[in-house]
């Protein structure tokens, strides 16, 4: 655990004591959550939505077949690198690798298939090459509804293969993610700036969301979700409010810069898609409703933030126009 995470975790207790004896009110919750090979599947996690009222808007898009076929490729290709970096692993963990190894890599992808080519990649340690010959091909074609390969008894085909059903009937890792970040933007989070990615601070007014998140994710296996809530205490409430205001800062920041990118481009003769620009015009009016929530709940001045939110909207309005 950081430093920051870990003074930010201390703060935001200091005033526990006092929530629990009732003479504070909350003002939010920080929120901590880990996935590591997670998995559900989907008819289970819309089964503990339902109960536990999470609304199933909320939930991730089911596994497509095409999804399943390039995430099975994609894992199969990640343990065969971390053979060569792990303690114990193929390549003795000294981050050399074999000299010789199998890597699974996109070939083609259209509306007729998506393919990957298994290569055998040969180094030469002393001329500093590697030399590499595709050994089989592996394909999902959607109009068949089917996967196939020039070479199905490949130990890497036949591995992708065994993958593939875990693939197609399971939410993993990055669905589980997707989901947690979908409810935290339903529950107006903010980022807690210098602390690792999977982190935010929730206001009240979310609590009920993450209360509902908390329970899902306890059936959800290989996944970790830890809360502290943050008691109306005037060193906490402090805290949050720059923490608060350094992340709308940086979200405003971001959309600025794009903004000076879109006309930099577009003075060089460029161009820059009109939904684009949609996009990002409502991405701005998301982003002023989170300053005006956050603002009021949490008792800071936030009419700077709003100024630039305006002042970049107008930027964009006037290059759509």
């Amino acid at each position: 655990m950081s430093s920051i995470e870990s003074t930010e975790k201390d703060r935001a207790a200091e005033a526990i004591q006092g929530g629990r004896n009732g003479s504070l009110g909350a003002i939010g919750s920080y929120v901590w959550w880990g996935s590591w090979k997670a998995s559900i599947r989907p008819g289970d996690l819309r089964d503990l939505a339902r109960k536990h009222g999470l609304p199933e808007g909320l939930l991730p898009e089911e596994p497509s077949p095409e999804k399943a076929f390039r995430r099975a490729a994609l894992a199969v290709q990640a343990r065969e690198e971390m053979d060569d970096y792990i303690p114990g692993g193929k390549g003795g963990g000294k981050g050399v690798g074999r000299m010789a190894r199998w890597t699974v890599r996109p070939v083609k992808a259209d509306g007729i298939e998506i393919t990957y080519g298994i290569r055998q990649e040969r180094r030469d340690l002393k001329a500093g090459r590697v030399d590499a010959i595709q050994e089989a091909r592996i394909s999902w074609f959607p109009s068949l509804g089917r996967v196939l390969s020039d070479s199905p008894r490949h130990p890497m085909v036949r591995r992708i293969l065994d993958e593939l059903p875990h693939y197609q009937t399971s939410y993993v890792t990055d669905d589980v993610t997707e989901l947690v970040n979908r409810v935290m933007a339903a529950a107006g989070a903010v980022s807690m700036a210098g602390v690792r990615i999977n982190s935010r601070f929730v206001p009240a007014s979310g609590h009920g969301l993450l209360d509902s998140l908390t329970e899902v994710l306890k059936g959800v296996s290989g996944t970790t979700l830890d809360v502290v809530t943050v008691y109306d205490d005037p060193r906490s409430l402090e805290t949050v409010q720059r923490i608060s205001r350094t992340a709308l800062e940086g979200d405003i920041g971001g959309l600025e810069a794009e903004l000076e990118t879109f006309r930099t481009k577009l003075g060089e003769g460029g161009i820059v898609r009109g939904s684009t620009l949609l996009n990002r015009c409502e991405e701005l009016a998301e982003l002023g409703e989170r300053v005006e929530s956050l603002a009021g709940q949490l008792r800071f001045k936030a009419d700077d933030l709003s100024a630039r939110i305006d002042a970049t909207r107008e930027g964009l309005v006037a290059l759509i126009s």
